[in-house]
């Protein structure tokens, strides 16, 4: 071994031990990162669809794409504001009050009240509740702070109307040979983000409108604080759905053991619906990731970095595998590879 090589792998290990460093002691700076990475991705994409199909300037198209978020944002506060924090204001209360008829039931079974008994042991009785109370304001906890909110923002932003600059800075530490990978490799990541979040809007839009429908249908209280409810949980795959469907049964207890059934076949439906109509066609033209592999990142995520992670879980996931594929199994391995998100063999990298 030469001493230039020697240098060359010391250097390696070297960077690879600050790597390992900065993921234990910086993952959630890294998750916060991600998270304005993720927010450019999804301006940066809906800004060269309009720049595509109205031949608008890419800094034009940006700022179009923002002001449209905030007039979409501005009209839906205007039109459904009100309501939706009249109901909010309620959500808390209901949720009270379907938590303290559910235990009732419950401890009128011999069974359920030994095991309240024994769940309850060594607690104060009102730890239930907060515990499920946790739940109605998810979305508020697993973003962390105000301050991780506006980093997120800024980030994103910043990211977003210069991200040419970043990626060929990015590029440049790398040498002239890898260069044109780095960039390729830039791309696919880039959109099998974009198709993720596409796919997930679509997803998200159907479960909160079935949901909104079908519980103002069956006259449930806080039909539209519910679907709502549901439409931001099932941003988490599979575990958001299951979650989702909780308040609302809690909620229908209290009407009736009946409308508590008929609720949790509600959802049932609704999610058969998307599992088996709405999810093959989206998927389509969006991407598909392993249930198993994706359960699995949520949990390890959301374990070491709590809300914030079990948010971002997916869409790293969707990452890792591009990586997998580009990096390993086409430049190591030499196989041809269908990324997730292509569909058709000619697609082949």
């Amino acid at each position: 071994m030469t001493r230039s090589e020697f240098v060359k792998r010391l250097i390696l290990a070297i960077g690879i031990f600050f790597a390992v460093l900065l993921m234990i002691y910086a993952f959630q700076i890294l998750l916060l990162i991600f998270a304005g990475c993720l927010l450019a991705v999804f301006l940066t994409g809906l800004a060269g669809f309009l720049e595509k199909h109205l031949k608008l300037p890419e800094e034009l198209s940006l700022i179009l794409v923002i002001i449209l978020i905030i007039l979409l944002i501005g009209s839906g506060t205007w039109f459904f504001g009100q309501e939706i924090a009249t109901q909010v204001d309620k959500f808390g209360e209901s949720l009270r009050q379907a938590y303290n008829a559910f235990i009732a039931q419950v401890q009128q079974t011999t069974w359920g009240s030994q095991l309240i008994k024994q769940a309850t042991t060594g607690v104060s009785d009102s730890s239930g509740f907060k515990l499920l109370s946790k739940v109605s304001d998810i979305f508020t906890t697993t973003v962390g702070t105000l301050f991780d909110f506006f980093v997120i923002v800024f980030l994103g932003l910043f990211l977003a109307f210069e991200h040419r600059m970043y990626t060929k800075g990015f590029r440049g530490i790398f040498p002239e040979r890898h260069r044109e990978k780095v960039t390729e490799l830039f791309s696919h990541v880039s959109r099998v983000l974009r198709w993720w979040m596409f796919g997930q809007f679509m997803y998200m839009l159907a479960i909160g409108v079935l949901s909104t429908l079908g519980l103002w249908i069956m006259r449930v209280p806080l039909a539209l604080s519910l679907g709502i409810f549901a439409m931001l949980l099932s941003f988490i795959p599979y575990l958001g759905t299951i979650l989702s469907a909780v308040p609302a049964m809690l909620i229908a207890l209290t009407i009736s053991n009946q409308m508590a059934l008929y609720v949790l076949i509600l959802y049932v439906i609704i999610h058969m619906i998307d599992a088996y109509l709405l999810a093959p066609l989206i998927q389509l033209e969006a991407i598909s990731l392993p249930p198993a592999l994706t359960i699995s990142a949520q949990i390890l995520l959301a374990y070491l970095a709590g809300g914030l992670g079990l948010l971002l879980a997916t869409p790293l996931t969707a990452v890792v595998i591009v990586l997998v594929q580009v990096l390993y199994i086409r430049n190591v391995l030499g196989e041809n590879v269908i990324l997730i998100g292509q569909h058709h063999p000619d697609e082949q990298v």
